[in-house]
């Protein structure tokens, strides 16, 4: 009777420790591919495979430009593709960024 309250016992408190274990927070890492700034979309059609239309996006969900890419077919698993696509992402966001500006600018100068 010991020995299998024992044995339960020991099990249960195991149990308990793989659960918390299981729980923390923070142990997800995240991909490098993944930008902090915004996303991006990509649309593709399988009776066209060589046409691709990406749409980047910031944070706040507000389309800041289109790309179309023609003639290449896109492998949208592959590492190396997303992390062109972030590049590419980022360099939209800072045309965009710099558009906005440039437009706030031009209207505060107005009289």
């Amino acid at each position: 009777m010991k020995k299998t309250i024992a044995v339960c016992s020991i099990a249960g408190l195991l149990v308990l420790a793989s659960l918390h274990s299981f729980s923390q927070q923070g142990y997800y890492k995240i991909p490098v591919w993944v930008s902090e700034k915004g996303y991006w979309v990509a649309e593709k059609n399988l009776h066209t495979p060589r046409q691709c239309i990406i749409r980047f996006y910031n944070n706040n969900n507000t389309l800041v430009g289109t790309k179309e890419i023609n003639g290449i077919k896109l492998r949208l698993k592959r590492k190396k593709t997303k992390l062109q696509l972030k590049s590419m992402l980022e360099a939209e966001l800072l045309q965009w960024a710099g558009r906005q500006n440039s437009a706030a600018e031009d209207l505060v100068k107005k009289p």
